[in-house]
């Protein structure tokens, strides 16, 4: 990048990067972008986050509640009470809470692997989830409450994943979701990223 920036054939330093989400109706595809970001992936908005004093975290925000609505138990909020998260593009799923992840086994009817520490769905669980489309809203800002928020809305089909060998012999359905046991571990991960 240094050199593209050198050679006048990027503006800056900065660059964007987009996972895609194959699974939206018109396949969003995945994007890199040098010297800037895809200004047609952005939507604007008055907030801005700042760097945690950590530097080993430093994109650390408040996840200040998460809502989801068409699950098993109708319209449910799934995170009893804000926390300071990590964003983190080398983890897969999002780590929360376990007071949060029973709420979220409820509205999902979610079955926890104690082997593998994930969630499985089953076939039956995964088709209703399928046909009744659940949407989770994330409610985000600089603190776990009050102040400035904005929402991020993520489809069922962001947490539809399967896993397979080497974690498990067949392809099996599974949501991204792990237990957290310290705050330490709180996580945004891709599943998140792919749709903020």
């Amino acid at each position: 990048m240094w050199t593209a920036k050198n050679q006048s054939l990027i503006p800056s330093l900065s660059w964007g990067y987009t996972a895609g989400a194959p699974y939206q109706l018109k396949a969003v595809p995945g994007s890199l972008t040098l010297g800037g970001y895809d200004a047609s992936r952005f939507t604007p908005n008055n907030l801005s986050f700042s760097f945690a004093a950590d530097d080993s975290k430093p994109l650390t925000l408040g996840l200040q509640a998460i809502e989801a609505t068409n699950t098993f138990g109708g319209v449910m909020s799934l995170l009893p009470s804000g926390i300071l998260t990590f964003i983190d593009s080398t983890v897969p799923e999002i780590w929360l809470p376990e007071s949060s992840c029973s709420i979220f086994e409820t509205a999902f009817k979610l079955t926890y692997d104690e082997h593998t520490d994930r969630y499985l769905v089953s076939e039956d669980v995964h088709a209703n989830l399928t046909a009744m489309n659940p949407t989770l809203t994330f409610t985000l800002g600089n603190d776990v409450v009050d102040g400035e928020t904005i929402f991020i809305e993520l489809p069922y089909k962001a947490f539809d994943l399967t896993a397979e060998f080497p974690i498990y012999a067949n392809s099996t359905n599974y949501f991204p979701l792990r237990r957290a046991t310290d705050p330490s571990m709180y996580t945004l991960g891709r599943t998140f990223l792919q749709e903020a």
